[in-house]
């Protein structure tokens, strides 16, 4: 019975430990997720590399100032997306390490 009972409490510790370790191993794949996001989102700029001349036209300091850039309602729509894009990779790699941690 005291074998039973020191087999159970091995048993408890050594899950004990796996949940620790599972624990360590997806707090570091959440900080690289965290730092390859912030990489990603650095390398494009505070407003990303679509925002610099969206209509491809080049003003010619006279007249009307279209084609001279992007309006604002293109950068917040631009804003939008790019958001939407870094939560769509986030929610990604969230998904992908839960299919990865449990394959029972």
């Amino acid at each position: 019975r005291q074998e039973q009972q020191k087999a159970r409490e091995q048993k408890i510790i050594e899950a004990q430990e796996r949940e620790k370790q599972q624990r360590l191993e997806e707090e570091k794949r959440q900080r690289e997720l965290q730092r390859k996001m912030e990489e990603e989102d650095a390398k494009a700029g505070f407003y990303g590399t679509r925002h610099l001349n969206l209509s491809g036209k080049q003003g010619k300091g006279k007249g009307r100032a279209w084609g001279k850039g992007p309006s604002k309602g293109e950068l917040q729509k631009q804003r939008r997306e790019e958001e939407m894009e870094r939560r769509a990779r986030e929610v990604l790699a969230n998904i992908g390490a839960k299919k990865t941690e449990s394959p029972e």
